[in-house]
């Protein structure tokens, strides 16, 4: 086996302590100065407190636990030993040591161990103030940030309300925690339905964090409703008209028709059409009444005959009545 350099100039940059969130990832800051000229083709280790290997330039080297959840985001070169654990468990507190080796030579550095403190929860985002009362149709910028330690997988920061114009930018705070920025335009209407804004944070893993503040937008009078009364009267009024047609179709079906209205229609196909018994008159003759006796010329009953008035009563009907 190889023996440890260790000289006191060979110095590491790792913070002590570091939150990261669980089923997150954390992002642990590292970089180097040797105390000769920097040596070509390190591999770079990171130790547990049982002498396993968190991470390894050999992957096969690597713990079980670990495997898949670690990779080297710094560059060798440049002397940066930065990495970074995905899918952070409870049980990842660590210390976890920084140290690197060439062929049987194993180099150490003095302040390079890191202790990893457990959030189960993110950090609640942050939103700038508003205005009050604001007119509809003004133009209003608002800011949302948050704070994470997975610079590799910033939060996603979402709105509640379009946005006309929005810009993400990230800062380093220091110390392994990072900041991210959502600054965007929107433009109130005055129909806004719920009077609040919320600022969303989605942070890498899954787990949400929002800010809700209030939005204080002068309504316009008569009409805070405007689109929906709209929309309802437009539905009420198409309502209407296709029950309009309903029903006047269902009027001028046959089956719906009176009966006196349905012997007109079918009286041009019946073929039991009931005899004229008006007398037709040729075009060529004149009309002639047909003869009525003339009360003279009957002979006069000594009582009076109801039988025979009856029966001239009927041959009156012949000429008038059908």
């Amino acid at each position: 086996m190889g023996s440890y350099v260790i000289l006191a100039q060979n110095q590491a940059d790792v913070i002590l302590k570091i939150t990261a969130l669980t089923r997150s990832c954390v992002v642990i800051p590292c970089s180097f100065k040797m105390e000769k000229e920097y040596v070509t083709g390190l591999q770079f280790l990171w130790v547990t407190k049982t002498d396993g290997y968190m991470f390894h330039t050999n992957k096969g080297n690597i713990l079980d636990n670990f495997k898949g959840r670690t990779r080297l985001l710094g560059n060798p070169d440049e002397q940066n030993c930065t990495v970074e654990m995905d899918d952070v468990q409870t049980h990842d507190n660590g210390p976890f040591c920084f140290t690197a080796e060439k062929e049987n030579e194993k180099y150490s550095f003095n302040n390079s161990c890191v202790f990893i403190i457990m959030q189960a929860s993110p950090d609640k985002p942050v939103m700038s103030s508003l205005p009050e009362d604001i007119d509809p149709g003004t133009r209003i910028t608002v800011k949302c940030s948050v704070n994470h330690t997975c610079s590799s997988h910033p939060p996603k920061i979402s709105w509640s309300v379009p946005t006309a114009r929005e810009t993400i930018s990230h800062n380093h705070m220091g110390g392994g925690v990072w900041e991210t920025v959502s600054d965007v335009t929107f433009i109130p209407t005055g129909y806004e339905e719920i009077d609040e804004i919320v600022c969303s944070a989605n942070f890498w893993g899954g787990k949400t964090q929002n800010h809700t503040a209030i939005l204080s937008v002068k309504r316009i009078q008569g009409v805070g409703f405007g689109p929906y009364v709209i929309a309802s009267s437009f539905v009420f009024i198409l309502v209407c008209l296709l029950a309009g047609v309903c029903i006047y179709k269902r009027r001028q079906s046959p089956l719906n028709m009176p009966e006196g209205g349905a012997a007109l229609n079918n009286r041009g196909n019946r073929s039991d059409v009931r005899p004229n018994n008006t007398y037709k008159v040729s075009e060529n003759e004149p009309f002639s009444k047909p003869h009525m006796p003339s009360p003279k010329s009957e002979p006069k009953s000594s009582g009076n005959d109801y039988e025979a008035e009856y029966a001239n009563l009927e041959d009156l009907n012949v000429y008038g009545n059908v």
